[in-house]
């Protein structure tokens, strides 16, 4: 990065410029500060390097001297002037129109005591744009156009200056020639003979001036098109240049420059949004006459490629040309049109709804600082959009803007550490924000609130009463964060002799290293108060210091000795709320492993609560690279171990999109499942929670003077009916006749039954359905106490077609069929009751184990008692292999069809699994573990790239499906069951549309 100062009177203030791809990164402020920083992207780097070059001269123009430049390279303001020509006098002309900004920004206001607060903050929720660059360090307009002969110069100085192969320009022209023939050979002597020497060649050739465009500087070469033949011209050779392409070749001997003809390509492309970045700059210098005349030769061209249109605009600066060319771009995919495409429209969009659409589509394309310079407030849509969390210098760029919806946004930066600083230091800034967004995240209990919640709390402690002058503002559930502990009388302290010894007995000193202090975010006064068994009494501080303490010196494998009387004598359900508030201090903190204690803290004291909230967390954090935090996360969900927090592990183990996550919660299953003897599958039998619900499958809520009765339909989805037997949509609220206290439990029972529902819903459906592609088989007693006498699974069984089979094995014959009848008991086929064996093996029936005489009758059954089955079972499409697929090694029927690549990933959910990452994380297959030791893989076209999954592609080519045995022996498909074999090509024909 270059840096320039300047140190006169009682200015002293510093400018730093660094051209970096096609962003240019400028920073500025007074000597001795950080300073602000600005980003703005262009449409190729020579556009960004042009735009430098142009805000150095001014720079230095003002006095700024560059620190570290070499004393010879250093000429005062008057000696720069004396070199430079002198341009030719032009009549002044009419600037052009600004672009019409939907809001404009809004200037921060001296700061002023908020009526809110007191604060140094301005008016409470006002929606505003903070000051940016400095008015003096911002760029200004363009100087009037240098002269031809300028011009010529510095082109014919720019001709024999290295390049980056340690070669002039002009010398790899003249090695380039003998690469060229025919008039593009001649272009290449012509800029030898003139241009390269400082001459004007003695006519105007729109064709050999678009090889000038790829052999000189822009920022000399397109005003010196302009001085020459004006914007009209400059327009014909900005169209010419796309047409030809400067090739090379070569290599660490030399290299060498020629021109050849070509379609349209992308370094054609690239170098007509440069140009017409450039044009634009220099628009305004131009009379009415001279841009309608520009807007007639651009008009011969909109049949163009898409990208040569989107330049004309863009050097126009046509609003109604641009608007069309985004509309056709927003209609296109986008791996249609080339990349560059997204920034050249934003530079020149004048539509803030069509600027808000290519931002959903393209969000790290987004130019935050231009945008909220041109539309101030209205700028907020496409802005947050573009926020990229986890880097917190885009966070940076985009704080200026102080909008409720911003602060939101702003929420998903607390999980990581930098970005967590800057968020938190908005949040500070506008705490009427920060409540207004933050409290109902927290309120709802959204997967933000873990992060959101101790953020919030710290706000309210700095801003007391603020909660209260900002109701107007909050959803009744919000304002109730602020209103419930006011209302709720808290339980008294216990007193000593109350208490259990160890809690009032000091801890022994560690036996290695210091006694651990206690770190910042734990603050015991505002955290949930932990209760005694009986309820009626609280720890007082003293003893939940030494709780923290003995959590401190505890870990998974190797509590404290003292922890289980603790657990003994206090209240579970209140333990459990006081670690995961200790969690989210952590988590807020950004300590990491450092204090691991506040974490794992959750695994020696949480509930099923805490493991439903904890699950979501782990699920993502691979994905925020925190993949060592996630492992802790499984083990911390076994620690607890409940029936709903092995289920959630379980389902982690079947289910998540981080493979090394998965693997590590299979380990985690098997070793659980081994301890207990039993196979992952059938610890997965006992895994799922019972809700709480009666030995029938109900619940029944009361409220005192109404009773609802609850059950479940074919998708596990819980459904209340009041006592005349009416399905009711949702419980009904409380009323004046209701017992308050019972209908309070009740609604809360209810609002836990329809979230455990739907978590625990699509796991059971699909375990089941995968049984019964798998042929998987139960003994009579497990099938009993698994199926029919779980109270959730029951509702499921009773669904579903069952089958008695000679023996556990896939290709055992059947030997009859049944259903769970709403009874308990069992019937056949023709409806009649039937027993059981004592030692039958049951299994699901699949539609090919049975004769269509079969599958007819249970269909007849099913519909004379109006039973709706969870998912295909009697209407399953089944495919039968032929010959010579049986015979083959690949399974060729998708081969070469294009699918969505959202299908292809939802393969996962049946058992198939991305292959390995290949070079820059991109993944190339996807495999599949069969029974039997055999594997299937199959090759994609497109791929997924693990570690930008913004880059995937939207539709992927299948190639062939292969199969052999582990380890890379031959197989055929014929080794597969018929089952097998139909589930596979099931899979596949369902990726098609």
């Amino acid at each position: 990065m270059r840096r320039f100062e300047l140190s006169e009177g009682t200015s002293n203030k510093f400018w730093q410029v660094e051209v970096e791809g096609t962003d240019l990164h400028i920073a500025w402020g007074k000597l001795g500060t950080a300073g602000q920083s600005q980003t703005k992207s262009f449409g190729s780097g020579a556009a960004a390097q042009s735009a430098a070059d142009k805000l150095i001269a001014e720079k230095t123009k003002k006095g700024y001297g560059e620190v570290g430049a070499p004393e010879a390279a250093v000429k005062t303001e008057a000696e720069a002037a004396a070199d430079k020509p002198k341009p030719k006098p032009k009549a002044a002309k009419p600037k052009a129109e600004p672009v019409a900004a939907v809001a404009a920004p809004v200037e921060a206001a001296a700061p002023t005591q908020s009526p809110v607060t007191g604060g140094d903050m301005g008016p409470a929720l006002e929606e505003r744009v903070a000051k940016g660059e400095d008015e003096d360090d911002s760029p200004g307009a363009p100087e009037p156009l240098p002269t031809e002969a300028y011009c010529l110069a510095e082109i014919a100085s720019s001709a024999v200056e290295k390049s980056y192969s340690d070669h002039t320009p002009k010398g790899e022209l003249k090695a380039g020639l003998k690469h060229s023939n025919g008039k593009y050979r001649e272009y290449a002597e012509r800029i030898l003979a003139t241009y390269a020497e400082g001459k004007a060649p003695p006519t105007l050739d729109a064709d050999g001036d678009a090889a000038l465009l790829y052999f000189a500087p822009q920022h000399v070469s397109v005003p010196y098109l302009l001085s020459r033949g004006g914007l009209a011209y400059a327009v014909k050779v900005l169209v010419r240049s796309a047409y030809l392409q400067q090739g090379s070749v070569g290599g660490q001997g030399g290299s060498y420059r020629y021109f050849e003809p070509n379609q349209p390509s992308l370094q054609g492309y690239a170098l007509v949004y440069a140009i017409g970045g450039v044009l634009r700059m220099w628009k305004s210098q131009f009379s009415a006459a001279d841009i309608a005349a520009a807007r007639v030769e651009a008009a011969k061209h909109r049949q163009e490629p898409l990208p040569i249109r989107i330049g004309l605009a863009l050097a126009l600066d046509d609003a109604e040309w641009m608007a069309e060319d985004t509309q056709a771009v927003l209609a296109m995919k986008k791996n249609e049109y080339y990349y560059g495409i997204p920034s050249s429209l934003f530079s020149g969009l004048a539509d803030i709804e069509l600027t808000n659409q290519l931002a959903a589509r393209h969000p790290g394309d987004v130019p935050v600082d231009d945008l909220i310079a041109r539309f101030g407030l209205g700028a907020a849509k496409a802005v947050i959009t573009s926020l990229d969390a986890k880097n917190a210098w885009a966070v940076e760029r985009v704080v200026r803007l102080e909008t409720v919806a911003m602060a939101k946004a702003l929420v998903d930066a607390l999980p990581h550490k930098k970005s967590a600083e800057i968020a938190k230091a908005y949040y500070e800034r506008r705490p009427d924000l920060a409540i207004v967004a933050l409290a109902p995240i927290v309120a709802r209990g959204e997967k933000a609130a873990t992060y959101a919640k101790p953020v919030l709390e710290a706000i309210v402690r700095k801003n007391p009463g603020l909660p209260e002058k900002l109701a107007a503002h909050l959803e009744p559930k919000a304002r109730a964060l602020f209103t419930a502990s006011a209302s709720s009388p808290a339980a008294p302290e216990a007193a000593s002799s109350e208490l259990p010894k160890v809690l009032t007995t000091p801890l022994a000193p560690p036996k290695k290293g210091k006694v651990p202090s206690l770190p910042g975010f734990v603050d015991l006064a505002s955290m949930p108060k932990v209760l005694l068994v009986d309820k009626k009494k609280a720890l007082p501080l003293s003893a939940v210091t030494t709780l923290v303490a003995i959590l401190q010196r505890s870990t998974l494998a190797e509590p404290h000795s003292a922890l289980a009387e603790v657990k003994a004598a206090c209240d579970a359900p209140s333990l459990a709320l006081f670690a995961w508030s200790l969690f989210e201090g952590w988590l807020a903190s950004g300590i990491g492993s450092k204090e691991n204690w506040a974490f794992t803290a959750l695994g020696l004291l949480g509930d099923d609560e805490a493991a439903r909230r904890l699950t979501p967390l782990i699920r993502a954090w691979p994905g925020e690279s925190q993949h060592a935090r996630a492992a802790v996360g499984l083990d911390i969900l076994a620690g607890i171990g409940t029936d709903l927090a092995l289920m959630n592990l379980h389902g982690v183990a079947e289910k998540v999109k981080f493979k090394a996550l998965q693997e590590k919660a299979k380990e985690k299953i098997a070793f659980i499942a081994s301890a207990r003897g039993l196979t992952s599958e059938e610890l997965a039998d006992r895994l799922v929670p019972d809700l709480g619900l009666d030995e029938d499958g109900s619940m029944v809520l009361d409220f005192g003077s109404r009773v609802f009765k609850v059950a479940f339909d074919e998708s596990l989805k819980p459904v209340a009916r009041d006592e005349s037997g009416k399905v009711l949509t949702d419980l009904p609220k409380p009323n004046k006749s209701d017992d308050a206290e019972k209908s309070a439990e009740a609604t809360e029972r209810w609002k836990n039954l329809k979230k455990d529902a739907r978590a625990i819903a699509s796991s059971q459906l699909l375990r089941l359905e995968l049984g019964m592609c798998r042929q998987r088989r139960w003994k009579r007693a497990d099938f009993e106490t698994f199926m029919l006498r779980h109270p959730l699974v029951l509702h499921l069984a009773r669904r579903l077609v069952w089958g008695v089979f000679e023996s556990a094995k896939p290709e055992a014959s059947l030997q009859a069929s049944f259903r769970v009848a709403e009874d308990g008991t069992f019937a056949n086929e023709k409806d009649e009751a039937v027993k059981l064996p004592k030692d039958a093996v049951i299994g699901l029936l699949h539609r090919l184990e049975m004769t269509d005489a079969l599958l007819a009758k249970w269909g007849s059954v099913l519909a004379e008692y109006e039973v709706l089955q969870p998912f295909d079972q009697l209407g399953r499409q089944v495919y039968t292999a032929t010959a010579a697929e049986k015979k083959a090694e690949a399974l060729t029927r998708l081969k070469d069809v294009e699918v969505k690549s959202g299908k292809v990933l939802g393969l996962e959910s049946r058992g198939w699994r991305k292959g390995e990452a290949q070079d820059a994380g991109w993944v190339w297959d996807m495999w599949k573990s069969l029974p039997g030791g055999l594997e299937l893989s199959m090759g994609l076209g497109g791929g997924f790239c693990m570690g930008a999954a913004d880059m995937n592609p939207p539709t992927q080519k299948l190639d062939a499906v292969a199969i052999c045995k582990v380890g890379g022996t031959k197989a055929t498909f014929g080794a597969l069951s018929a089952t097998a074999f139909s589930e596979l090509v099931r899979e596949l024909e369902n990726l098609r549309d």
